[in-house]
């Protein structure tokens, strides 16, 4: 069975390859297609006239997500027995992580470094593999809350319902599927390949996982300097980058407390960045910055694609482990969004005056 990815726009076709990657790691017979695309502003019309404004867009239905895997399909001419996942940057209306239903799967894409305090593939990864499981079994997003193998108290199996957010961790740690999902599994006739598959899947995000919780102990940042020219030096590495993924990151260590998604137009940030890429770049267009601070959810944007690129730039200098300190991760605060760098100020001698 194939299993296609898409995002909305917001999730850059980078992000699609992460998560697909991480997934093919393992072989078996799900087979999980690259090259996957996010779909255009002029495609999500093909589903509902209400994307034509995406910035006026806060919350989606259940059946407005699956509305768009259903449109993937028929661009795509996919097959009714493969899955189609849509990873969505619009929140839905009963804050779900991802929910199946006819082998179409939605992901949340935010939040998840929240949750599990590392890049964000890992939760999204491990969210379509359950709902994977999930479908094979039976189980269906309206028939959930009456299921017998959809756990209410977390026992740390695959298919628990984590009515508390916090009980994913236990899910994500512990790769588990139970004695009684797996006599389902096998009663529905679900291959011993496909299940073995899962549960390696499952496996290799929690060994994952763990083996950066351990990392975290014995590694530390480097002391980090930003000079008056807009130089900067992280240990004994000197960070190159090109001029706007630099002028991101410069950015982001200014405000190490965080900048919600939506606020980059808002306030005096839109200067700020203007002012950082004119340091770098003198004569330095203001339309890419105005373009860089649309809101993500605009098909214009380039942030997505820009923080993407710096965020590998970062791992490329520093290495994966070290670079969990300077990546610009999103992060759930409330009842918002925001990005930042996890970097504690002690490190930090920021000489730039913005």
């Amino acid at each position: 069975m194939n299993v296609y990815i898409t995002s909305t726009p917001g999730y850059s076709k980078e992000s699609i390859k992460e998560v697909t990657d991480l997934l093919s790691s393992v072989k078996g017979e799900i087979q999980f297609i690259k090259d996957g695309e996010p779909f255009t502003q002029d495609q999500l019309t093909l589903s509902s006239s209400k994307f034509e404004d995406l910035s006026q867009i806060r919350l989606l239905s259940f059946d407005g997500l699956f509305d768009l895997a259903k449109t993937y399909r028929k661009m795509n001419t996919i097959s009714p027995n493969d899955f189609v996942v849509v990873i969505s940057t619009f929140a839905n209306e009963r804050r779900w992580f991802s929910a199946t239903s006819n082998k179409n799967i939605f992901v949340d894409a935010d939040g998840w470094e929240y949750f599990t305090d590392k890049d964000s593939k890992f939760g999204i990864a491990s969210q379509i593999v359950e709902n994977i499981f999930q479908s094979l079994l039976g189980i269906e997003f309206d028939n959930a809350h009456i299921d017998p193998n959809v756990h209410r108290k977390s026992i740390g199996c695959i298919n628990d319902m984590c009515n508390e957010k916090s009980e994913i961790m236990l899910k994500l740690r512990t790769g588990y599927i139970c004695n009684s999902c797996l006599i389902r599994a096998r009663n529905n006739n679900i291959s011993q390949l496909a299940i073995s598959q899962i549960h390696r899947l499952m496996q290799l995000i929690r060994d994952s996982m763990m083996n950066f919780d351990f990392l975290q102990q014995i590694i530390k940042p480097e002391p980090t300097i930003v000079d008056a020219g807009c130089n900067i030096q992280i240990g004994n590495s000197k960070i190159d980058l090109e001029d706007v993924p630099k002028t991101l990151f410069i950015f982001y260590l200014a405000h190490l407390e965080g900048v919600k998604v939506d606020s980059l137009e808002k306030g005096d940030y839109k200067e700020k960045l203007l002012s950082i890429y004119r340091k770098l770049r003198k004569g330095g267009k203001k339309e890419t910055i105005d373009l860089l601070c649309l809101p993500y959810t605009n098909s214009s944007s380039t942030f997505q694609k820009v923080k993407t690129n710096t965020n590998k730039s970062i791992i490329n200098l520093l290495g994966k482990q070290l670079s969990e300190f300077y990546v610009i991760s999103n992060i759930k605060g409330g009842k918002s969004n925001y990005y930042k760098i996890k970097l504690s100020r002690e490190y930090l001698n920021f000489e730039l005056d913005l």
